[in-house]
């Protein structure tokens, strides 16, 4: 079944935010991460979008091989997130973003931080993610504005 069949709206509001904040002259030359990549749906869209230099970061082996044969990630990083230590460069993005990838089971909250340790000074972070896990968004909340508290990271926008 294929995603948008299945009703999974996550990849194109993504795709959709990512084109809205890099303009096309610059698609090219922006390093982008896309944190629990899976089968590399969201970079397929992004390149058809005019993005090149693109990253993933996957931890299961399976999901990498049939990303890695889509031929569109410049490295591939078969690890998770939200354990302290990733093998990822830090502050050598300009958008990290992950799709589907947070949430209780998943991604834990804290894993934010990372994120931002991967984004360059002044670049993005966007999390795309369902709103039904009531306790894991309280916290994730909180712990965003923690980051911001501590001017570890900026909030530029929130969209529902």
């Amino acid at each position: 079944m294929m995603c948008e069949e299945a009703k999974y709206k996550g990849p194109s509001i993504l795709v959709e935010a990512v084109t809205k904040e890099v303009p096309e002259c610059r698609r090219k030359e922006v390093r982008v991460l896309d944190v629990a990549a899976g089968t590399g749906l969201v970079g397929v869209a992004l390149a058809q979008k005019g993005f090149t230099n693109l990253d993933a970061l996957e931890p299961s082996e399976c999901m990498l091989e049939l990303l890695r044969s889509k031929n569109l990630y410049t490295s591939t990083f078969h690890e998770y997130v939200g354990q302290g230590h990733t093998n990822v460069p830090q502050g050598c993005y300009d958008v990290v973003f992950v799709v589907g990838g947070m949430g209780n089971n998943h991604i834990p909250f804290t894993g934010v931080l990372e994120f931002v340790r991967f984004a360059k000074p002044g670049g993005l972070v966007m999390i795309c993610m369902r709103q039904d896990e009531e306790d894991y968004l309280t916290k994730l909340k909180e712990y965003m504005n923690s980051l911001e508290e501590q001017q570890l990271w900026k909030k530029v926008k929130k969209v529902l």
